[in-house]
């Protein structure tokens, strides 16, 4: 049997490389298609790569690492916008992007909501208006005052 260099075959009587794709080890071998997830991009390579950042590959014999899928990935959400009330139930929302990592070549794009709206200052407002005679009836440590255009008083229980 003839001995052929790791990453080459013999065929037709000689040693040649294998092509990219596929290896060799050492000693009387041929030629293997590069196992799922791994690539070779160059002839007469004797090893595989494996796909970097977790990607894999939908076939065996990848010939460069382009053809390493990479999914894509949500990063960390946003902090939450302002409540849209101060009380009564508002919302506010967050987001996320699918940046962690980004897809690449051909990956998956990000499963699930790059969105959420949340309920937010669910509890019922506790307003009430006093007109200016009415004003000395109520005790003024529990309430705040703010004068309204009118000339009333506003007042929110604290």
């Amino acid at each position: 049997l003839v001995s052929c260099d790791p990453g080459q075959e013999f065929q037709d009587g000689e040693c040649v490389d294998c092509p990219a794709g596929q290896y060799s080890e050492s000693g009387p071998s041929s030629c293997t298609p590069c196992p799922l997830n791994t690539f070779s991009s160059e002839t007469g390579s004797s090893v595989c790569e494996a796909c970097a950042d977790g990607g894999y590959t939908d076939q065996e014999g990848a010939s460069s690492a382009s053809l390493c899928k990479v999914d894509g990935g949500f990063g960390p959400w946003s902090p939450p916008t302002r409540c849209t009330k101060l009380c009564n139930g508002g919302e506010q929302e967050r987001q996320r992007i699918c940046d962690s990592p980004a897809p690449q070549n051909g990956g998956l794009e990000c499963q699930g909501d790059s969105t959420e709206t949340m309920a937010c200052n669910t509890e019922q407002c506790q307003l009430e208006i006093y007109d200016n005679d009415n004003w000395d009836d109520q005790r003024e440590d529990d309430i705040t005052e703010t004068t309204n255009i009118r000339g009333g008083v506003t007042s929110v229980k604290a």
